[in-house]
C-alpha cells in the first residue's frame, strides 16, 4: 500500500512539472520610437528599449556594446534596471517545453550576439526572435518601436 501511495504520488508530482506554467513579461519603455535624428546620431533621451523576464532566468535585452549603433558589436545584458521605467507590459504563460526553448535562444544570443544595427537587429528584433520561440503572435514589422511591438503582442495573444 506505501508503495503504490509513494508512486502516485511520484506520477502526479511528475506530471505537475512537466505540465508547469512559466511567465514570461515583455517589456517596452520610452516614448515609443528610437531616437535617430537628422544627422544619423542617436538622441539617447529619446531613445526606447525592449526586453523580456522569463520566470526563473532573469531579464534580458540586446543592445549595442558601445555607443556604434550602427554596424557594431552587439550585446545582451541583463535588464532588471528597465523594470521600473516599463511604459507598457505583457504577460503570458509558457509551458515549460516553451520556456526551455526561449532560454537555448537567449542564451544562444548572449553566447554569440549578432552586430548591432539599429532598425534591423536590435532590441526589438531579440525579442521578436523570443516571441516567435514561446509561439506568440504578432505583427511582423522590421522598423517597430519596442512599445508597438508589445502592443502588437497584447493584441494577438
Amino acid at each position: 500500500m506505501k508503495k503504490a501511495l509513494l508512486i502516485l504520488v511520484a506520477v502526479i508530482g511528475f506530471g505537475i512539472c512537466v505540465n508547469a506554467q512559466v511567465r514570461i513579461t515583455f517589456y517596452a519603455f520610452g516614448p515609443g520610437f528610437w531616437g535617430v535624428v537628422g544627422s544619423g546620431a542617436v538622441a539617447k533621451k529619446d531613445t526606447g528599449h525592449a526586453s523580456f523576464e522569463l520566470e526563473g532566468y532573469g531579464m534580458y535585452g540586446f543592445g549595442p556594446a558601445s555607443d556604434n549603433w550602427f554596424g557594431g558589436p552587439g550585446r545582451v545584458s541583463e535588464d532588471s534596471r528597465y523594470r521600473s521605467q516599463a511604459t507598457l507590459t505583457f504577460t503570458t504563460t509558457l509551458t515549460s517545453a516553451q520556456a526551455s526553448a526561449v532560454r537555448r535562444v537567449a542564451d544562444q544570443w548572449r553566447s554569440n550576439p549578432p552586430t548591432y544595427n539599429l532598425g534591423s537587429t536590435d532590441c526589438v528584433s531579440f525579442v521578436m526572435r523570443i516571441a516567435d520561440t514561446a509561439g506568440l503572435k504578432y505583427h511582423h514589422t522590421t522598423t517597430q518601436s519596442p512599445r508597438a511591438f508589445v502592443q502588437t503582442l497584447q493584441h494577438n495573444n
